[in-house]
């Protein structure tokens, strides 16, 4: 939060965890898929990607061209005195009945 804080002059969010997740996730598919990125070489790349938990703690990253959810289980965090807490495990999503 502290690097954030002084780099920005803001305090982090939800949305810029969001987003640095997004952009991340995005800049290392698009990585993969080099100087000929285009829509084809990064579905290729995207689909050829598995990421590990990154450093925020989110799920690995998996998908295919079947499945384009990374993921489906969140886990809840709170920032408490300038840092992220776990307050739950991943959760799993509902059943649906």
């Amino acid at each position: 939060m502290e690097r954030y804080k002084k780099r920005f002059n803001e305090d982090p969010g939800l949305y810029s965890m969001y987003t640095y997740y997004a952009i991340t996730t995005f800049a290392k598919v698009a990585d993969k898929a080099r100087r000929n990125l285009n829509e084809e070489t990064f579905a290729a790349a995207l689909n050829a990607s598995k990421l590990p938990v990154d450093e925020l703690g989110n799920p690995a990253f998996n998908v295919s061209k079947d499945s384009r959810l990374s993921n489906n289980r969140i886990r809840i965090t709170q920032v408490q005195n300038g840092k992220w807490v776990t307050l739950t495990d991943f959760l799993a999503p509902p059943n649906p009945k």
